[in-house]
């Protein structure tokens, strides 16, 4: 997953903020977002849960989402967190 989340801050740069959760957090992130499966990238927009993809996954399912969650929220109502969990 470290490949996925340096591909995403370079690819998306000045786009997405992107960050690693501590493990010390990670379980009361876990049951906040409602992520039951490891590893996940979590997609947030305005400091809410947008969509979530767990498990590790092609590259196009994490810059499909990651696109998704840059577009206007208006043009994908097909999103939704935990759509791929």
């Amino acid at each position: 997953m470290a490949v996925v989340v340096r591909e995403l801050a370079t690819g998306y740069q000045g786009r997405l903020r992107v960050g690693v959760v501590d493990r010390r957090d990670e379980a009361a992130l876990m049951a906040r977002f409602g992520v039951v499966v490891t590893p996940a990238v979590a997609y947030m927009r305005d400091g809410q849960p947008a969509e979530l993809v767990a498990r590790m996954r092609d590259w196009p399912v994490f810059a499909q989402a990651a696109d998704r969650l840059l577009a206007p929220a208006d043009q994908d109502p097909a999103a939704g967190f935990g759509g791929n969990a």
